[in-house]
């Protein structure tokens, strides 16, 4: 088994940029079948009979509080009963105003003197890698299905981090 582990290593080591070319083209190839795919699914998901509503979400990176993750529509699209929220104070955020936010009543438990009318300070991880802090204003207190530690925009978000 040496003697033909050492001639595969030999060969590696005189054809290492061919490999490489290789590599790189199976992995561009794989990425552009997938993002196909994905799309894909998207288009086939919007046609199922029991969709009744679609909608593009951006999410964003929270640092600080680490156990909050925040969500955003993308183009305003997302009607208020999309999450099937359930307001337990306050109100939802208004799309026209970028810095409303309503928040899970989870968050709410984790920062205990967090309530309608407060400022919401979040360190997002921008797009280059660097840390942005926004500061948000919390206008509604909800419930809804699965929502964990989240915190949700109305409107498309500008001055967000990309």
């Amino acid at each position: 088994m040496t003697p033909v582990w050492l001639v595969v290593r030999a060969g590696l080591r005189a054809r290492w940029r061919s490999w490489l070319v290789l590599a790189v083209l199976t992995g561009l190839a794989g990425g552009l079948v997938t993002a196909v795919a994905a799309g894909a699914r998207r288009a086939a998901i919007a046609r199922l009979p029991q969709v009744t509503a679609l909608a593009p979400v951006a999410t964003y990176t929270v640092l600080e509080p680490a156990a909050a993750t925040l969500g955003a529509p993308v183009n305003g699209a997302i009607p208020g009963t999309f999450w099937h929220r359930k307001l337990l104070a306050g109100r939802l955020p208004d799309a026209r105003q970028s810095d409303e936010v309503d928040v899970s009543f989870t968050v709410t438990r984790a920062s205990p003197y967090l309530q309608v009318g407060d400022n919401l300070p979040l360190l997002l991880l921008g797009a280059k890698g660097e840390p942005v802090r926004v500061n948000l204003r919390v206008v509604g207190i909800e419930a809804a299905p699965g929502s964990g530690h989240s915190v949700g925009l109305a409107g498309r978000q500008r001055g967000l981090p990309r």
